[in-house]
């Protein structure tokens, strides 16, 4: 916050009343995530919405997050990422290795609560091993170890924050660990997983968590921060290999008999090519014994990170496209985007033309925080990746109502 000038602006700003709902990024048994553009910083985010019928416990849900989740940034004040790699949105968060929180709410009339999250353009973890098992490697894995240790790093960075302010995951998966076009790769859906469990009944499915799940959940035992290693370590491997290193083909079943009785997962059973550092890694997340995984923060120090980790913009270069130029499918793509989201918010401005001067008397009260049409046009062609005149020729409509 800068200030309480600064904060009693943002107060006054609903984010539930500025989002402008662009289309669906995708669903689960939680419910579904949309793509939205919060319309007084026309900062692009991620809308999950969660079915929570409960009137009492969504309004408990919503109390939780904002005061538990730690990598909080309101969204009215949040910046963009400058012109360096290394400075993200979320550089005034916690932990730039988690997925930042911007606001949460609740939907009385659909019996839900949202959830406002920094969305991550690069797809996730899941989507590039999936990506490059299909297009098949002689040694199956779809990332070098340089890369894997830049991942490895990244989701250690976060779990050691989480675990350090006493939060466990519980859900620590590929499909959370998501990926930007700057190449961060960062960890999803903390805090959330654990507001979950007593929402909704049974929402695991034999395809999601189960398959990551520590030897000591699979038994109905105690578990605490190891069980988010186990989790994180057959993650990573899975980068290594090119697939999830867990038995599907005997079902529910098989799975249980071989998370709780066969020895642990080993790189050693998928080749002789990988460096006995990495091997060495994963056998010490992979311990069977919960008591014998090291915690993030010393993982953090073992020789296969400190010898392979270097920053971000050089270690994450296959899952980077910031600093490639867009190829004509992409910029044609873009082009489709910018002119979707153009056509959705001239229509949301004209039914919101009140609310949008609303904030243009805001930002007169509040020097810092910008609101006018031409900082919302140069944020989203950074976010497009298009040129400002081109995004601003779409856009010519905002000074109406933006003064």
């Amino acid at each position: 916050m800068n200030g309480k000038k600064s904060s009693s602006a943002v107060d006054a700003i609903s984010t539930k009343d500025y989002l402008l709902i662009l289309g669906e990024l995708g669903h689960g048994a939680g419910g579904k995530v949309y793509k939205a553009l919060y319309m007084p910083t026309f900062r692009l985010v991620a809308v999950k919405v969660i079915r929570v019928y409960d009137q009492q416990k969504r309004h408990q849900m919503v109390r939780e997050l904002k005061s538990l989740y730690v990598n909080f940034v309101p969204l009215a004040t949040a910046t963009f990422p400058s012109t360096s790699a290394a400075t993200s949105s979320a550089a005034q968060a916690a932990c730039e290795e988690l997925v930042v929180f911007y606001d949460a709410y609740t939907n009385p009339e659909v019996g839900s609560v949202s959830i406002i999250l920094e969305y991550m353009d690069g797809g996730s973890l899941e989507d590039y091993v999936q990506s490059a098992s299909e297009v098949g490697d002689e040694k199956g894995g779809c990332l070098s170890e340089r890369e894997i240790a830049n991942v490895a790093a990244c989701g250690l960075k976060g779990l050691a924050f989480l675990h350090e302010h006493h939060q466990l995951h519980r859900d620590i998966k590929l499909s959370n660990m998501l990926i930007n076009h700057q190449g961060q790769v960062k960890i999803s859906d903390f805090g959330i997983s654990r507001d979950l469990e007593s929402t909704l009944a049974k929402a695991t499915t034999f395809t999601g968590t189960l398959l990551y799940m520590a030897p000591e959940r699979i038994s109905g035992g105690m578990y605490s921060y190891p069980s988010d290693i186990w989790s994180f370590g057959l993650s990573v491997m899975a980068c290594a290999i090119g697939k999830l290193p867990v038995p599907t083909k005997d079902g529910y079943w098989g799975v249980v008999h071989a998370v709780q009785e066969q020895p642990s997962p080993s790189l050693k059973d998928y080749g002789d090519h990988f460096s006995p550092e990495l091997c060495d890694f994963l056998d010490q997340c992979l311990q069977k014994n919960p008591m014998h995984r090291p915690p993030a923060a010393r993982l953090l120090e073992h020789p296969f990170i400190t010898k392979n980790y270097s920053p971000r913009e050089q270690a994450n270069e296959r899952l980077s496209r910031d600093q490639q130029p867009l190829t004509a499918k992409a910029l044609k793509r873009s082009r489709q985007e910018l002119q979707s989201i153009a056509e959705k918010a001239y229509k949301w401005c004209r039914e919101h033309s009140e609310s949008l001067r609303r904030l243009s008397s805001i930002t007169e009260l509040n020097e810092a925080q910008d609101f006018s049409s031409h900082s919302k046009v140069e944020a989203l062609a950074r976010q497009l990746r298009l040129p400002v005149d081109e995004v601003a020729s779409h856009f010519t409509f905002l000074d109406e109502y933006c003064k």
